[in-house]
């Protein structure tokens, strides 16, 4: 039975598509400064769910990529249309979801974030909704290349 989404609450399991707001941690800084914790939460981008251990049923492993602001990722980077943006309710500058890159976690996980907080739970917004289709097949293109020829970077994150 397929769950209907609302971003009232999160998903028992991770959703392909769906954009989060998380704390991602990016590889130089978790391969160059052992760092294991991301330094601001942004959206990302579920692209990967799988079931995580045999032994611990009904956990899931996610693997997210991180949607930014900075061109520096050109070819490596799928451009997020400002219409899309503005129908998720993201801000209007330009954006890209790099796909150079993952965080792999546990889900739910610890640096998890509400896309919109409110002081009356009820109100707070757990993401963004899921991302428009054609963008979402471009970039798991490049992330499905970059994964079959090894040069995926991936930094696991702890389920503390």
């Amino acid at each position: 039975m397929t769950e209907v989404l609302n971003r009232h609450k999160l998903p028992r399991r991770p959703v392909v598509g769906l954009t989060i707001c998380y704390s991602y941690l990016w590889h130089r800084e978790y391969r160059d400064l052992q760092r294991e914790e991301g330094l601001r939460y942004r959206p990302c981008v579920i692209v990967l769910s799988h079931e995580a251990i045999k032994g611990l049923p009904g956990r899931f492993v996610a693997d997210v990529v991180p949607v930014s602001h900075s061109r520096q990722y050109d070819g490596d980077a799928v451009e997020i249309p400002l219409p899309v943006k503005r129908r998720m309710g993201l801000d209007m500058d330009h954006s890209w979801i790099i796909t150079t890159e993952i965080n792999r976690f546990i889900w739910p996980g610890p640096d998890l974030h509400p896309a919109r907080h409110s002081d009356n739970p009820a109100e707070t917004e757990w993401h963004w909704g899921v991302m428009a289709t054609d963008v979402f097949r471009r970039a798991k293109e490049k992330i499905l290349t970059r994964r079959a020829d090894r040069s995926l970077l991936i930094a696991p994150r702890s389920g503390k």
